[in-house]
């Protein structure tokens, strides 16, 4: 009767067991499938992080490239602006030129087309347009 009593216990227990292995088994697979999960997304984001570096380093090397662009762009603007000036440069009229019954030596534009374009300088010799 013992015996039958310890087999019995020892058949409980077993099946305490076995059940225990089977919900840890599935507790396994359940932590399984989820670490495939997360390194399926952290592999993914990975390769995300490396497209947004190679773009980012895209953009600066074009920055830079625009930038120095823009600098020589500015550069050529300004010297051009001074030989504009030099160009265009007017001195005053000397005494003996303002009285001069020639007539004006300097002419503007009167039509508002032609307005700011240019303007026409009289020398005693002849005529020059600038």
């Amino acid at each position: 009767m013992q015996t039958k009593i310890n087999l019995n216990l020892q058949d409980e227990r077993i099946k305490v067991l076995q059940e225990k292995l089977s919900t840890v088994e599935e507790k396994l697979q359940v932590s399984d499938i989820s670490a495939n999960e997360t390194r399926t997304k952290f592999e993914g984001q990975q390769k995300l992080v490396h497209e947004l570096q190679r773009r980012l380093e895209d953009a600066e090397y074009k920055v830079t490239v625009g930038e120095k662009l823009r600098k020589e762009l500015h550069n050529t603007i300004l010297e051009l602006k001074g030989n504009i000036c030099v160009f265009c440069r007017v001195r005053p009229l000397l005494p003996d030129e303002a009285c001069s019954t020639e007539g004006k030596v300097i002419s503007y534009p009167t039509s508002m087309e032609a307005s700011g374009r240019g303007i026409e300088l009289t020398q005693s010799g002849g005529t020059a347009t600038g």
